[in-house]
């Protein structure tokens, strides 16, 4: 049974890595009523993930029975560890609810007792709620140096989430004390790190403080551009929270989003991507062509002789058409590719080059992108 309930824990923590709060937390919640009085340890570990996901979905009041039970934790289990974990859980509660003062009490508390039970993890995740604190209340000095002790252990234990967490704080921070460079290099890190790690519902908090960051030094085009990119494809329902933050925090023209990934307009030969915007392929009507061919015939494999044949109208030669096509793609994917080093509309494989099946297009003529 306690192996179930790991491997169930581990399932509930990657759908909340994926940003699929509601299915983690009934898995959390099936998991705190199993464990309860059997587990502590793992208990907590699925109360706290319950907690975050309860926080983003802005229904903490639907959970006050785990509040109660993790009273009754505190209670009767006096091992530093669990003392350490549930007063830090405790605390989060209190500062999710505006309880600052509380919190940080708590939060102090809990870091004796994990310090004493030499709980690395604990530690590490009760000093970046103290960072949180700190910054609330303006006092960067501190912060910083939380921040920093928090990060050797996060690194130690590879914990990526509080890493990530840090990154995010800390860049927050250079954007008050009005070091956007260092900002800018810092949301980028934590970015590159939540793809990596598979924290597909931290991205989005990283594209609006990398627009907080432009929109401060006054490069308002940049800031649009990222502010954008946050909310897009970012349900309201599901994500209701971070949603709320970044419109409340860098208010976005959402007319700007389109729910498909390319709007091609073939009469005035423009197209508008997803998080590029309007993209003018004037005097450019071979990449056009290209890039028409391939969102008409999605998941196909092109192969050279057939782009040629078909945009070139003239039969392959590979002497003189491997270059050819090798330029146009590299040109392609420069005007198209919100990244062009890492490609995701045009690809290619050992059968040919090629459009992912999963992209959405629409042709819409005569329409001014």
């Amino acid at each position: 049974m306690s192996s179930e309930l790991h491997l169930s824990f581990n399932i509930a923590r990657l759908h909340y890595q994926r940003g699929s709060f509601q299915k983690s937390s009934e898995l959390c919640f099936a998991i705190c009523e199993s464990s309860k009085g059997s587990d502590v340890k793992l208990w907590l570990q699925a109360a706290r993930l319950l907690f975050q996901c309860h926080h983003e979905l802005m229904r903490l009041g639907e959970i006050d029975s785990i509040y109660n039970d993790l009273l009754s934790v505190l209670v009767n289990f006096k091992e530093d560890e669990t003392q350490g974990r549930g007063l830090h859980l405790m605390g989060m509660w209190q500062l999710a609810k505006g309880e600052k003062i509380t919190a940080a009490a708590l939060l102090e508390k809990a870091l004796t007792h994990s310090t004493q039970a030499l709980d690395h993890e604990g530690v590490a995740r009760t000093l970046h709620a103290l960072a949180f604190v700190a910054t609330l209340e303006r006092n960067f000095a501190s912060a910083h140096t939380l921040i920093e002790k928090t990060l050797v252990l996060a690194d130690e234990m590879k914990l990526d989430e509080v890493t990530i967490s840090c990154f995010i704080l800390k860049s927050h921070i250079y954007q008050e004390e009005n070091k956007f460079d260092s900002c800018v290099d810092l949301t980028w890190k934590a970015y590159e790190l939540a793809k990596r790690a598979g924290y597909h519902h931290l991205e989005a908090n990283i594209l609006v403080q990398m627009a907080r960051a432009y929109h401060r030094q006054g490069k308002n085009q940049l800031a649009e551009i990222y502010g954008t990119l946050a909310l897009t494809g970012l349900d309201k329902e599901k994500f209701p929270r971070l949603y709320s933050a970044i419109k409340t925090t860098f208010p976005m023209n959402e007319k700007n989003l389109i729910d498909s990934d390319l709007i091609i307009d073939s009469q005035v030969l423009k197209l508008k991507e997803r998080y590029k915007g309007a993209v003018d392929f004037k005097h450019q009507h071979i990449l056009f062509e290209l890039i028409k061919a391939f969102s008409k015939n999605p998941g196909h494999r092109f192969t050279k002789e057939e782009l040629i044949e078909k945009i070139w109208n003239t039969p392959y030669d590979s002497s003189i058409h491997d270059n050819v096509i090798y330029v146009s793609i590299k040109r392609l994917r420069t005007l198209l590719e919100p990244d062009p080093e890492s490609p995701k509309y045009i690809l290619r494989d050992r059968k040919g080059y090629y459009m992912p099946a999963t992209t959405t297009v629409k042709f819409k003529d005569a329409e001014t992108l």
